[in-house]
């Protein structure tokens, strides 16, 4: 089962929120190889370079890449990331390790919502 979801990054304007899509896009690829994440375009009509980040992974990645957007949220100090798929938004901030495993089993039901 493939895992696909949207990040994006409210309250950064758009060239630092290209500038943490492109560092978390690394971080997430680096993590493990069923992870595939690209930056594009918010509105593809804007001549941003991407200030969105799209994640594909296989579904038994989604413990990995849960930990993962938790520790780079510390490292970088990022208020918040906002995760978007076909069923809903999930805002990501602060996770505790319960909270991570919660997004984990969010991510493999491909249900984002709160």
């Amino acid at each position: 089962m493939e895992v696909t979801f949207r990040v994006s990054f409210p309250g950064l304007d758009n060239a630092e929120a290209g500038v943490s899509a492109a560092n978390l896009a690394e971080w997430l690829n680096d993590v493990d190889p069923r992870v595939t994440a690209k930056c594009t375009r918010a509105d593809p009509a804007n001549m941003d370079f991407g200030t969105v980040l799209t994640v594909v992974l296989a579904a038994p990645a989604s413990v990995t890449v849960a930990n993962a957007l938790n520790t780079w949220l510390r490292r970088r100090n990022i208020g918040r990331i906002t995760l978007h798929n076909r069923n809903g938004d999930l805002i990501v901030e602060n996770m505790t390790a319960a909270q991570t495993a919660k997004l984990a089993e969010k991510m493999l039901a491909g249900a984002l919502e709160r």
